[in-house]
Formats: structure tokens, sequence, C-alpha cells
């Protein structure tokens, strides 16, 4: 009965990918794509900067929240 159950358990576990040596290394390897070591690329980084104003209403309308979105160019940090 043990027997039976036992292998019913192995016959339904799924199998698994095995993680190979070489896809580990991918990323860490001189050869892979690195563009922050190429000296004459242009590289533009920019930073969002969201503000939110409450304007406030009077007795004939209520007060809403004003969205205000900038996009500034910065230097980049690679």
């Amino acid at each position: 009965m043990k027997a039976l159950i036992y292998s019913f358990i192995l016959l339904t576990v799924p199998s698994a990918n095995a993680l190979t040596w070489a896809e580990f290394w991918e990323p860490f390897v001189e050869s892979a794509q690195n563009y922050s070591r190429i000296r004459n690329r242009t590289e533009t980084c920019y930073k969002v900067v969201r503000y939110e104003e409450y304007v406030p209403g009077n007795e004939w309308s209520s007060g809403f929240v004003r969205h205000k979105t900038e996009k500034h160019s910065i230097h980049c940090p690679y």
C-alpha cells in the first residue's frame, strides 16, 4: 500500500526546469551588452516630478485638486 502511495506521489510531481551555469553567468560576462561603458554615446535621463495643489472653494463652488507634472532632464547616474 505504501509503495502504491509513493509511486503515485512521484508520478504526480511536476518536473522542474534546472538553471544551467551558462544561464547563471550570462549577465556577468564581459560580452554582455553593457552600454554604460561606451564613452561616445549620449544618454539622457529624466526625472518626472508630480505636484498636487489644493484650490479651496468658496460659497458657490467646492474646492478641487490641481495636478501638475514636470519632466526634468538630469545627469545619468551610470
